[in-house]
């Protein structure tokens, strides 16, 4: 698993060759699972949410998946209005996020599928 951070204020058509390039190169090198933080994103436009979208499709062709979390303000606001953080699943922090990658069900099983004999 692997977490990367939107380092600047803004996610839009000028930097998300950046990010885009980061996250590829992640993928690329067989990283599943991506947690993008948010913390330091004020704003983002159709632009960037597009490499989002685009990133979570590779992601998934590879089997993986990608979370956002720690998105806030008009950031959070606008990813809700779109409905886009529907797509990657939003989660307050990095550690939630980080959770949510944790298999559910039967998977989870304290003594991992092997029975005792009994």
């Amino acid at each position: 698993m692997c977490c990367s951070s939107a380092s600047t204020a803004r996610l839009d058509h000028d930097n998300a060759l950046e990010l885009v390039e980061g996250l590829q190169k992640m993928v690329d090198s067989g990283v599943q699972k991506i947690i993008v933080d948010c913390s330091c994103l004020d704003c983002i436009s159709s632009s960037g949410m597009s490499v989002l979208l685009r990133l979570h499709g590779k992601i998934k062709d590879h089997g993986g998946d990608m979370k956002i979390c720690a998105v806030k303000g008009v950031v959070h606001q606008v990813l809700r209005a779109t409905r886009v953080d529907r797509v990657f699943g939003s989660y307050p922090d990095v550690d939630q996020a980080r959770l949510a990658f944790r298999p559910k069900g039967p998977e989870r099983s304290p003594n991992n599928g092997i029975k005792a004999d009994g």
